[in-house]
């Protein structure tokens, strides 16, 4: 017998306005850490009203990236001088202000131009935008949908690159 449409309807209504919280028994360890005696340096931004935070929504990130062998803290001010601090920043849902009837940047120019420039001159820059530009371009009605495209994308990728990007064989 087949499942009924709005089982599924119902199903996906219901994983969309849950809330997001970070798993505290995500389980961390990491049995062979890839950096044991180098330990690149990660800054997760937390200075632009960012939606997730190390010690907030990205604590089981921090921790498995801490665990693999990377060193986990707030991202410094985006300056040339502070990126030069870190090897990877972390930007994950920055809000220029709470006003969505008059949105504005989250961040400056010169802050644009400094972690330009840092990218360039080889630092790595990891975004976490996809359920914001889902929520941007959406109709408003579907914005409470905005998070199952970025379990979409993760699904196409592991699709056509099971490892994932970066992945190598176990």
């Amino acid at each position: 017998m087949p499942i009924p449409r709005w089982f599924w309807a119902a199903l996906l209504a219901a994983t969309a306005y849950g809330q997001q919280v970070a798993d505290p028994n995500f389980n961390t360890r990491v049995a062979d850490p890839a950096f044991t005696s180098t330990h690149p340096r990660i800054g997760i931004d937390e200075s632009h009203k960012n939606f997730h935070t190390k010690d907030g929504r990205y604590k089981p990130f921090a921790a498995l990236m801490a665990a693999d062998g990377f060193t986990v803290a707030a991202a410094p001010k985006f300056t040339a001088g502070a990126l030069k601090a870190i090897d990877i920043l972390v930007i994950a849902n920055a809000l220029g202000n709470e006003d969505w009837n008059k949105p504005e940047p989250a961040f400056s120019v010169a802050e644009c131009d400094a972690v330009r420039d840092w990218v360039r001159a080889g630092g790595a820059l990891l975004l976490g935008l996809v359920s914001t530009f889902a929520a941007v371009y959406l109709p408003e009605t579907y914005t409470y949908y905005s998070i199952i495209f970025t379990f979409v994308l993760v699904a196409v990728v592991l699709a056509v690159r099971p490892l994932g990007l970066f992945g190598r064989p176990a």
